[in-house]
């Protein structure tokens, strides 16, 4: 009997544990089902926050799993191939960045590392990566791609900025050489063509000033190359046939060469006129099939040249590369001078079976002074020459190359019209005819001794300044005496065109003959058409001041 009366009681006391129990659950329910719908909120919140913003984020454990991640991480990493959700396994997906050397793997240590990757050809993300003591690794990625553009372009911008500023020193120490050296040149050949009109005719002390003359006409061409590097200077230019440029060039070439360079032209293209400068184009042209040679080697050369004209025409690299060399890979671009020809062009192209080039060689083709040719075997201007001429003729080059396969160089120049030139009519001079008396101004005092002499012997009084100041000094001092002023045009101080101004200002219209190696800047090339100005490039042509002198009344 005691042990059913202790049952019982047991039995009692439970119901009441039991009925307690479900009071308590009951009182607390409402509360639970409260806080449930705040978690659930929360989470939407959170997972709302982790969709908008604008880095990616996934969560992943120990064993690269993924914990959590938002829509934006998917959109960055995978381009929106791919979409990852919570409790796939990453070890392949995010192979790029669970395999960087920088990823922390450390066990129970708590780390942090930030590094860059690039996914592909275009795209680049940077990753943040905090490592929590307990093994789980919260992934931010953040797309960079325009970062990483605007620092390559950044940089390509720098790069033309330095090669800009090289061009210009080298422009300008061409400038400074010619100058001197035209000075000079002038007056070796002036003393010697006047050794030339006194000696006996064909004596042999003339035969020495013929061979000085000569050498003269050598240097004269030197200096004319060197000045061609200045980047404002531009040649004169005329309508050439294109098919004689090619020729020509060809002809320079082949007898270096086993093969025979292959040239393909349609006969309508053979009386196509292009405007330059023919002596620059049979250069770049030499340049570039020089270089086809080079890059052959001890192989036997395989040289194409083709001749295309088109009524419209813009260099497409892509395009090219796919007509040129098809499916290789690899393929180096690089090009210069105008983006779109106007309509009406002609292209030449050059195409060998040399080495090739890659992308980082072809990005310094144009620059001075670099040269992948043996020490000693280049100077490193060739294609510095060419990237001149293009630019003045207003012209475009495109060059494609892979390496082992060869490379292929596109050059199109503008067809013009016409061959017709109209030159400028010379303007007279009002000085009174009773003037004799030339004033001449020149730094160089040899030079000066030479136009001096020059100047006497066609019959008229010479007053010769070496300083510019002094000379200066002499026109303002009787202005309206002279017959002509001749003066050099770079001086110390003040330039020949400063006389020029003071001239004019006191609405003088003296004959004004300016000499200079500059004839072609901008500056000088202005004075062309104003009334009474002569311009005479040095070393000065003793029969072109002759004539002007002679047609000043």
């Amino acid at each position: 009997m005691n042990d059913i009366a202790s049952l019982e009681k047991k039995i009692a006391r439970e119901i009441k544990a039991r009925q307690e129990a479900e009071s308590i659950l009951e009182s607390l329910s409402e509360e639970l089902y409260e806080s449930s719908l705040l978690i659930e909120k929360t989470e939407i919140k959170l997972k709302y926050a982790l969709d908008n913003i604008l880095d990616g984020i996934v969560v992943i454990d120990s064993y690269f799993t993924v914990s959590l991640i938002n829509n934006q991480f998917n959109s960055i990493y995978f381009n929106s191939t791919l979409d990852l959700a919570q409790g796939d396994n990453v070890e392949e997906h995010l192979k790029d960045i669970v395999n960087n050397p920088s990823f922390p793997k450390q066990s129970n240590v708590s780390e942090q590392a930030t590094f860059e990757i690039q996914l592909d050809a275009s795209r680049w993300i940077l990753c943040k990566i905090n490592k929590t003591p307990d093994d789980l690794w919260i992934i931010l990625v953040n797309d960079i791609t325009w970062r990483k553009n605007a620092e390559l372009e950044k940089s390509k911008l720098s790069k033309k900025l330095y090669q800009s500023q090289k061009q210009e020193a080298i422009g300008r120490m061409a400038s400074v050489i010619a100058h001197d050296f035209n000075n000079i040149l002038g007056a070796i050949n002036g003393f010697a063509n006047f050794l030339k009109e006194d000696l006996e005719t064909n004596s042999e002390l003339q035969s020495f000033s013929l061979k000085i003359l000569s050498a003269v006409d050598r240097g004269k061409k030197i200096i004319q190359n060197l000045s061609e590097f200045n980047y404002q200077k531009i040649s004169e230019q005329s309508s050439i046939l294109i098919l004689e440029v090619i020729e020509e060039s060809i002809e320079i070439v082949q007898n270096t060469i086993n093969q025979k360079i292959q040239f393909n032209s349609p006969d309508y293209l053979g009386k196509i006129l292009i405007d330059g400068n023919k002596t620059q184009l049979i250069r770049l042209f030499t340049n570039l099939l020089t270089n086809s040679r080079d890059a052959c080697h001890d192989k036997n050369a395989q040289i194409i040249i083709n001749l295309d004209a088109h009524k419209e025409y813009t260099p497409d690299v892509n395009l090219l590369s796919k007509k040129v060399f098809k499916n290789a890979k690899n393929i180096s671009a690089t090009s210069a001078g105008v983006s779109k020809l106007p309509a009406g062009c002609i292209t030449i192209s050059i195409q060998d079976n040399g080495c090739g080039m890659s992308q980082e060689t072809l990005d310094k083709a144009f620059e001075p002074y670099f040269t992948t040719k043996d020490k000693g075997s280049g100077t490193g201007l060739g294609m510095y020459s060419v990237f001149e001429t293009v630019s003045q003729h207003e012209s475009n080059i495109t060059i494609l190359s892979t390496p082992n396969l060869g490379t292929y160089c596109e050059v199109s120049f503008p067809i013009i019209a016409s061959e017709v030139k109209y030159l400028p009519t010379e303007k007279t001079s009002n000085t009174p005819p009773h003037s004799n008396e030339i004033l001449l101004v020149d730094d160089d005092q040899n030079h000066l001794e030479y136009l001096s002499t020059l100047v006497m012997r066609m019959g008229f009084k010479p007053i010769a300044h070496s300083s510019s100041y002094e000379g200066l000094k002499a026109l303002m001092k009787s202005p309206n005496t002279w017959k002509c002023i001749i003066s050099d045009y770079m001086m110390p101080g003040i330039k020949g065109t400063d006389i020029l101004d003071y001239l004019r200002k006191g609405n003088t219209t003296i004959p004004f003959i300016l000499c200079t190696g500059y004839i072609t800047s901008e500056k000088v090339k202005a004075l062309a058409d104003v009334e009474n100005v002569h311009l005479l490039e040095k070393p000065i042509d003793t029969n072109r001041l002759r004539e002007l002198l002679e047609s000043i009344n």
